[in-house]
């Protein structure tokens, strides 16, 4: 991802100049802004047709992953605020804040999600299954590989645990949706209902959700 650096961070090389640490969280802030939003609304859109719960806790988590995508860049741009008199070493520990508050915030929505997946459970629902699923799950997997290995790169020039929480974020989404892309390929062959009082959409949203939770934990 050095071409990355090149092309959008000018200066990349001196990462101890506050400035260009800050072009970094400001790069992968955009980034993950728009990108997360994106495959937000159409995951949004097939899992409301399709009615699949698990595609649509999968949407909330990245439109989670775009908030989290502002926390990192508002931190960012306030851990590289000059030294005053009041914080005579700098800012940066705005950066370990941001850490935090990106982990909380998965957290809420894994809880979240957990709660609607049983809902699920208790309330099976027919789901529907088309190609577009398929074409935006693949994109969706394709798209948080490439997020993880910015963010992964980044932390590493930077040392930012932030953006190193983000790269761990983006690699348990990835995670995440190959399951909800297993989940979708045994209801399109076997059917939601497998059972009367068994969904399988219902029950993979709850391993999404725990993942996620399980996975914010140990970022906080």
């Amino acid at each position: 991802m050095k071409f990355i650096r090149k092309l959008f961070i000018k200066d990349y090389q001196d990462t101890q100049n506050p400035k260009v640490r800050f072009r970094y969280g400001l790069v992968a802030g955009i980034f993950g802004i728009i990108s997360n939003a994106l495959l937000c609304v159409f995951k949004l859109i097939v899992g409301v047709v399709g009615n699949s719960i698990t595609i649509i806790a999968d949407a909330i988590n990245n439109l989670s992953d775009a908030g989290s995508s502002v926390v990192t860049l508002v931190g960012f741009k306030l851990s590289a605020t000059p030294p005053d008199n009041d914080h005579p070493f700098g800012h940066a520990r705005y950066e370990y804040i941001t850490s935090l508050l990106v982990s909380v915030t998965v957290l809420f929505i894994g809880i979240l999600l957990l709660k609607s997946s049983i809902e699920k459970c208790i309330t099976p629902e027919e789901v529907s299954v088309s190609v577009y699923t398929y074409v935006v799950l693949g994109v969706a997997i394709a798209m948080k590989l490439v997020q993880m290995l910015i963010y992964l790169d980044f932390s590493k020039a930077i040392n930012s645990g932030a953006l190193k929480a983000s790269a761990a974020d983006s690699r348990n989404d990835v995670l995440a949706t190959v399951a909800v892309l297993i989940s979708t390929i045994v209801i399109d062959v076997a059917g939601d209902k497998i059972s009367p009082k068994v969904s399988v959409d219902g029950i993979m949203g709850i391993a999404v959700s725990a993942f996620i939770i399980v996975s914010s934990i140990l970022l906080i």
